[in-house]
């Protein structure tokens, strides 16, 4: 009776297959981590661009109204009795302390 294969054949052909197995699922792990990698990365920029939006938006806000403030008090001083540069300019020191 003739043997049906040499088992070294089997051995390699085994290794050479558990190999290739290895190999396809820590590619498909690194893939898989990739792509959750982008998405956290793609969240953490969407929540600074919000922050700085927030902190921009408040700053011009905050500018806003205090032009408009020093705007009412000019105007409430011209149409009394007039504005002289000197306290026109302690007006606007005031406001930008």
């Amino acid at each position: 009776m003739k043997p049906l294969a040499n088992p070294r054949v089997f051995l390699i052909l085994g290794l050479v297959g558990i190999n290739a197995l290895v190999f396809s699922l820590s590619g498909y792990s690194l893939y898989q981590s990739r792509k959750q990698y982008e998405l956290r990365a793609q969240t953490m920029l969407q929540n600074i661009a919000g922050a700085v939006d927030q902190s921009v938006s408040s700053a011009v806000r905050n500018i806003d109204l205090a032009l408009l403030a020093i705007v009412g008090e000019i105007e409430a001083k011209v149409t009394d009795k007039g504005i002289d540069e000197p306290s026109a300019n302690s007006l606007l020191a005031r406001y930008l302390q």
